[in-house]
């Protein structure tokens, strides 16, 4: 799948009594996370989300939605402590606080075992079936609200009843699994939604169809990609963030910028060690090292990158951005160019997100014609280099 298709907006068609939100929340998917031994440090997160996570540190209940207490009040989890993947997620975001984790993970595990308890009718179902009755029970009775963005964090979700398609398509998973139900979860552009047989279904509506009519609304999908995917995608952003923290401080606390990046190489390496084939990680692992000024090792990740997911127009674009700092402009211009010619193919594969390719389209081609021009002086020692030189690096800063 390239990372050159951005958010995909979710079909608003409504199934049942299942609600649909829209609204964009600007949730930082790492939560709060450690910066340094010795030293709790928090990433900028909504107030409401440190709130949550500074009240249940210490605590063995956590606050959870209350149609969803309701629900576990009246259906006693059999088996709560089966390991999940909402339960393994939500450790990773909520990293720094053990305790809370432990919690949410374990609430979360409830309402697993709860759920597909109310679904077990003794009776095997096929994805279909299964789709329906859980629908149902996630809108009548949980009132989950579910269409928010991927990046919010699980704990969140329980806590509010308002899903992202990404975590509410964690909970479906596990209780499919719960239920022996063979279903995976499919990735298309911006969107995360559920397999099973031969037929696909929609987290944030609850629409289906056969996969022929998926491939044809989405050309580029990634379908080999298990589980394991969403834990790698919840430990790059966990990298991003610490990343981003990093470069914010470096200037005035070099010592915790540092700190900062060497947490996001490795929560960059372990989601490459969950999911060894996700592009995505291996682009911001470069990324990381182009934060820590390590050309080459940022080079060979993005490099990585491209082997995993050859229509991954950023991977090309960030190579290009570090050839040029290397000074390296032939390279530079031919990743600039095949950044261009993906860019161009993104725009027609993904039209809802034209805008926002158009712009890096336009952005890669004025790169790749300063990349030929600095390129050309320095094969001909030219006294305008200097200034070639100058403002390929003014842009890649």
């Amino acid at each position: 799948m390239s990372a050159a298709l951005h958010h995909q907006q979710p079909n608003l068609a409504s199934k049942g009594s299942r609600g649909v939100f829209s609204t964009t929340m600007a949730v930082l998917a790492a939560g709060a996370i450690a910066a340094s031994a010795g030293k709790t440090d928090t990433l900028n997160a909504p107030a409401h989300t440190a709130a949550v996570v500074n009240q249940a540190a210490g605590k063995s209940a956590v606050p959870i939605a209350p149609a969803i207490d309701t629900f576990l009040m009246k259906n006693p989890a059999k088996s709560p402590d089966t390991e999940t993947i909402g339960s393994r997620y939500i450790r990773i975001q909520l990293a720094d606080s053990s305790k809370s984790a432990a919690a949410y993970a374990g609430e979360y595990n409830r309402l697993v075992s709860a759920v597909s308890g109310a679904l077990d009718s003794g009776t095997r179902m096929n994805g279909a079936a299964f789709m329906d009755r859980l629908l149902d029970i996630e809108g009548s009775d949980l009132h989950m609200v579910v269409g928010a963005p991927s990046s919010g964090l699980l704990s969140e979700a329980l806590r509010t009843g308002l899903f992202g398609d990404e975590t509410a398509a964690i909970l479906d998973l596990d209780v499919a699994g719960k239920l022996g139900i063979g279903m995976r979860p499919l990735f298309v552009p911006g969107q995360v939604l559920l397999r099973a047989e031969n037929s696909y279904f929609e987290t944030s509506s609850g629409s289906s169809g056969s996969m022929a009519d998926i491939r044809s609304r989405y050309p580029v999908m990634d379908t080999a990609a298990g589980p394991e995917r969403l834990l790698a995608m919840a430990c790059c952003r966990q990298g991003m963030a610490y990343a981003d923290r990093a470069r914010a401080r470096r200037m005035k606390e070099p010592g915790q910028a540092a700190g900062d990046f060497g947490l996001a190489l490795d929560a960059c390496r372990r989601a490459i060690a969950l999911d060894t084939s996700y592009a995505s990680a291996y682009c911001e692992l470069g990324n990381v090292y182009i934060g820590m000024k390590q050309l080459q090792p940022a080079i060979d990740a993005y490099t990585q990158a491209i082997a995993h997911d050859s229509a991954y127009a950023d991977a090309y674009y960030q190579r290009g951005n570090a050839h040029v700092r290397s000074h390296f402009f032939i390279w530079a211009a031919k990743d600039y160019g095949q950044a261009v010619r993906l860019f161009e193919r993104a725009i027609r594969l993904d039209p809802q997100n034209a805008q926002a390719l158009t712009l890096k389209r336009a952005d890669a081609a004025a790169r790749l014609d300063l990349s030929r021009k600095a390129d050309s002086c320095t094969a001909n020692d030219s006294p305008g280099l200097d200034s070639a030189i100058g403002r390929m690096n003014r842009l890649v800063q």
